[in-house]
């Protein structure tokens, strides 16, 4: 798990080149949805299993992080290779994503804990 955030980071010195082609932000987009979908298949769903609302918090971090990240690939406004704006719009998501996908599996207590939660 901790791999796929890290593989996630590692695209970084792509995504800060210059000049992406159009087939570099392909290639990239479909990098980082891969990298996701293989967290949400190799992990994720085995959590559907234990607790239905759980899995369903997680999969949309992790949904909401792949549309935040191909949104900010293909905007052509945004210059990634600047530092502060690859961490803002790409590296700051993904950290801040994997916090809070590991503090819900930390805090999570079984179904019991979770419904006195929501109430």
């Amino acid at each position: 798990m901790y791999l796929t955030f890290d593989e996630l980071h590692k695209q970084k010195s792509t995504i800060r080149s210059a000049e992406l082609s159009e087939e570099e932000k392909d290639r990239l987009s479909k990098a980082y949805k891969e990298a996701l979908a293989l967290l949400r298949t190799n992990f994720l769903e085995r959590i559907l299993f234990i607790h239905g609302p759980t899995y369903e918090a997680l999969k949309t971090e992790l949904d909401d992080l792949a549309g935040e990240i191909v949104t900010a690939i293909f905007n052509d406004d945004l210059k990634l290779s600047r530092q502060g704006v690859y961490d803002r719009e790409i590296g700051n998501k993904i950290t801040n994503c994997q916090q809070r996908f590991f503090k819900t599996l930390y805090t999570y207590r079984g179904e019991e804990q979770l419904q006195t939660i929501d109430q």
